[in-house]
C-alpha cells in the first residue's frame, strides 16, 4: 500500500482555511431528503480527499474549521433568501456543525491516531464516519424519533456511494502521481547509466591512446626538433 503524501504544500492554517472554503462552497450543491433541514451535499465528497492528502493535519481542527464555515455560510444564504425562520436556521446550523464535528472525532479515533494506515482502513473509516455523522444529524433534526428501516438504508447507501467515489478519486490520483514519479526516476536512472557508460568508454580508451602517443613520440620529436 502506498502512503499518502501531502497534497497542498502550504502552511497548515492556510490549508485548513482552503479546505473550509472549498467545502463551504461545495455544500451549496445539495438536495433535501427525508426531513426538512437534512440535505445531501457535494461537500462530503471533498472532505475525505482533503483528509487523505493532508495526513499531517489534525482532523478535529480541520473539521472544526469546516463546521464553522459551511453551516454559517448556509445559514447566511437561508437568511438572505428568507427560506427559513430564525429558529429553523439556528437548528440547521447546529445540526450541520454536529455532522462535521462527529465526522472529525470519529476519523480521529478510528484512523488518524492509529500507527499503521492503509487504503482499506481509510475507506471503511470514511464509510463509518459518513454514516454515523449523517445518523446523528437526522436524529437531531427529528428529535431522536421517527426511525425507520428505509432511513437506515438511505443513510448507508448515501455513505457508501460518497465514500466509494471519494476514495476512488483519491487513490487514483495518488497512484498516477506515483507512476509519474517512478517514470521520471527511471528516466533519470537511464540517463545516469548512459553517462556512466560514456565515461567508462573514455577511460577504457585512454590507456590505448596513451600508448599510441608514446609510440609516435620519437617520430614526432625527430620531425619537430
Amino acid at each position: 500500500m502506498f502512503k499518502p503524501t501531502r497534497f497542498i504544500s502550504r502552511k497548515r492554517s492556510q490549508r485548513i482555511l482552503l479546505a473550509a472554503t472549498c467545502i463551504a462552497l461545495a455544500s451549496q450543491v445539495n438536495f433535501q431528503t427525508y426531513t426538512p433541514g437534512f440535505i445531501l451535499t457535494l461537500s462530503v465528497f471533498l472532505l475525505p480527499i482533503f483528509l487523505y492528502f493532508n495526513g499531517d493535519l489534525n482532523p478535529i481542527q480541520l473539521t472544526g474549521a469546516i463546521a464553522l464555515a459551511s453551516p454559517i455560510f448556509r445559514g447566511v444564504l437561508l437568511f438572505i433568501s428568507h427560506d427559513a425562520s430564525w429558529t429553523n436556521i439556528a437548528q440547521f446550523i447546529v445540526t450541520d456543525m454536529a455532522f462535521y464535528l462527529c465526522y472529525g472525532i470519529l476519523y480521529d479515533l478510528l484512523y488518524w491516531r492509529r500507527g499503521q494506515r492503509n487504503n482499506s482502513s481509510f475507506f471503511f473509516t470514511i464509510l463509518l464516519c459518513d454514516y454515523l455523522a449523517n445518523l446523528l444529524e437526522v436524529s437531531l433534526l427529528t428529535g431522536f424519533s421517527h426511525y425507520s428501516y428505509q432511513l437506515f438504508q438511505l443513510l448507508f447507501i448515501t455513505a457508501l456511494v460518497r465514500s466509494l467515489t471519494s476514495c476512488l478519486l483519491a487513490f487514483l490520483y495518488h497512484y498516477f502521481t506515483l507512476m509519474m514519479r517512478a517514470e521520471n526516476h527511471e528516466q533519470r536512472y537511464y540517463h545516469f547509466i548512459w553517462v556512466a557508460s560514456s565515461v567508462k568508454s573514455d577511460v577504457y580508451f585512454m590507456p590505448e591512446l596513451s600508448n599510441q602517443v608514446q609510440h609516435f613520440r620519437p617520430i614526432l620529436s625527430y620531425w619537430f626538433s
